[in-house]
């Protein structure tokens, strides 16, 4: 199987993804269920008509995907099942991932409008948008129609530091020249929505929690304080015996049963010289 079947395979499901069925020429009766809403309609071919690691390239595939993308409805758009970005996946296999609908968060280091070759849908720009981790590293291309409705747009915006989250569809890689002059790749996404991350969103700690981490906590020391114990112990009863030196009723009682000699008293001292009368003297 060549590389294109391969593709078109794996790309035989987008239809339930970005589009919808054919109308029916007789259309069934209203039934008691009510019915599930389909996407835009959007040719797979579309996904195809521009190889992953290309530049960016406005081909009609490109211009259909932003249309569809752009006028979804929320409600199809939210229906369709969505996954978390994979960085490391979508570089290794981007063919896989065509179409998909994803969602990215990271920090907005960029945000600028590139001008169409002919308008759409009354837009002339698309705005291109570039999420990175903290550090910089793991880039993603957005692109999307027109101005985002949930971000506030300063004249001549390039440069930013914001948190956001943005959802949209997985379209191929893209290669060009980054502002440091070298030449990288990165995923390429055609997205619905991007807006600042909300702080209300994010999970919180309770009061519950914080019991929690500090039972945890104390019994992490408890279990320190037993392993340092039983070293202890380890080592007193593993300790090798050292050989004690002889106490002092020990060598008290060898000297008494071996005979030990007394010393001598010193002799006393050498009485004074006799003085005797010089010669001559009566």
């Amino acid at each position: 199987m060549t590389r294109s079947v391969r593709k078109r395979t794996r790309l035989s499901a987008l239809a339930l993804v970005l589009a919808g069925p054919a109308t029916l020429q007789d259309p069934e009766p209203p039934s008691a269920e009510p019915a599930v809403t389909e996407a835009v309609v959007v040719p797979q071919d579309v996904l195809l008509d521009a190889e992953s690691g290309q530049g960016y390239v406005e081909t009609p595939g490109y211009r259909a995907l932003l249309e569809a993308v752009a006028t979804m409805s929320d409600a199809d758009f939210d229906a369709q099942p969505i996954v978390r970005l994979d960085y490391d996946a979508t570089m290794a296999d981007p063919d896989a991932w065509r179409g998909k609908h994803v969602t990215v968060r990271g920090i907005l280091v960029q945000l600028r409008a590139h001008s169409l070759e002919r308008p759409l849908r009354d837009e002339r720009d698309i705005y291109r948008a570039t999420i990175t981790e903290a550090d910089g590293t793991e880039g993603v291309i957005c692109d999307m129609l027109g101005p985002p409705p949930d971000l506030v747009l300063p004249h001549g915006i390039e440069q930013r530091r914001d948190l956001v989250d943005v959802e949209g569809v997985f379209y191929r890689t893209v290669r060009f020249e980054n502002t440091a002059s070298r030449v990288v790749e990165a995923p390429y996404l055609i997205i619905k929505r991007i807006r600042l991350f909300d702080e209300r969103e994010a999970p919180r700690e309770s009061s519950n929690d914080w019991f929690k981490n500090a039972i945890i906590v104390a019994a992490v020391l408890f279990m320190i304080f037993r392993g340092g114990l039983a070293y202890q112990r380890y080592r007193v009863r593993n300790r090798k015996p050292v050989a004690a030196g002889p106490g002092f009723r020990e060598q008290f009682e060898r000297r008494l049963h071996h005979g030990a000699t007394v010393p001598p008293a010193p002799p006393p001292p050498a009485p004074p010289p006799e003085s005797r009368p010089p010669p001559g003297a009566p």
